[in-house]
């Protein structure tokens, strides 16, 4: 019989994460593969899911997370995880509404959600980063190029994705974090990235 904690895993979890992802947490922490589909059968109520357990994860075979960092766009952050086959963009929170009611220390408070969001992100496979959240987005290698822009005096740098003749700025947090991805792009994807 199966535990009543795994049942409630999967209960308390199948709203926030795809159930592919669930499973895959359950079965790294040791739970054996016939727990896992009953637990699933149990909380979900049907006995069909455990036959498509890693479909959409069998899509991007060998695929596996090389590096992430933090970006911001206008009022919203960011984590970029580069596997060995794409980049996958992951919102992991905004600063709008928190600065509205708390103003600067409502975008402080949005930043530590952000990155709480982004670690939690990377216990999961990339496909199930990808399926996280609407306004997540990937992107192969084939039609990626990067424009970095260097730190200036007022500024720790720009990333700009360059997609089918549209362009989407992002800010680095300060020019330590600029540095640290620079070297990262280079090392993954070299020809991919320009400097300004």
């Amino acid at each position: 019989m199966v535990e009543q904690q795994y049942i409630d895993y999967i209960k308390n979890n199948i709203n926030t994460y795809p159930i592919e992802s669930l499973k895959t947490q359950l079965l790294n922490s040791g739970v054996s593969t016939q727990d896992v589909d009953e637990a699933v059968r149990l909380a979900t109520g049907n006995s069909n899911i455990s036959e498509h357990m890693f479909e959409s994860d069998s899509k991007i075979v060998n695929e596996e997370i090389k590096g992430s960092f933090d970006m911001t766009q206008r009022s919203t952050y960011y984590r970029f995880f580069l596997t060995n086959k794409r980049l996958i963009v992951a919102k992991t929170s905004g600063t709008f509404w928190w600065w509205m009611i708390l103003g600067t220390i409502g975008t402080l408070i949005a930043w530590g959600q952000a990155k709480g969001k982004g670690k939690q992100l990377e216990s999961l496979t990339p496909e199930s980063i990808l399926k996280s959240n609407k306004h997540n987005f990937e992107v192969a290698f084939e039609e990626l190029t990067i424009e970095l822009n260097n730190p200036k005096f007022l500024s720790p740098g720009k990333l700009t994705l360059n997609l089918s003749g549209t362009k989407k700025t992002f800010m680095f947090e300060d020019k330590k974090a600029y540095q640290k991805t620079s070297e990262l792009l280079k090392q993954i994807i070299p020809n991919k990235i320009s400097v300004k």
